[in-house]
């Protein structure tokens, strides 16, 4: 486990959220297929593109509780997942 601050307050994150975290934070703004999400985090392991799904639902509630509204981390239904872009906010 993993601790993140975030407006002072802190959340335990899995090796995976974080991993997904990471991934979307290197490039705010760019949406990123769940396949390669799957590629990134799990490798040549084979995992279902659900098994991304369900992840990422639980890092954008972990995110959604710390803000106090809308998540950063959201779905673009039928494609993957951004990292919203903090200064858009």
């Amino acid at each position: 486990m993993r601790i993140i601050e975030i407006k002072s307050r802190r959340f335990h994150l899995t090796p995976i959220e974080l991993a997904l975290l990471s991934i979307l934070a290197s490039s705010p703004g760019k949406i990123f297929r769940r396949e390669e999400l799957l590629r990134e985090v799990w490798g040549e392991v084979y995992v279902s593109l659900r098994t991304v799904d369900v992840h990422m639902s639980k890092l954008r509630n972990k995110l959604r509780i710390a803000e106090c509204e809308a998540s950063l981390a959201e779905t673009i239904w039928g494609i993957g997942y951004r990292l919203r872009d903090p200064s858009s906010l």
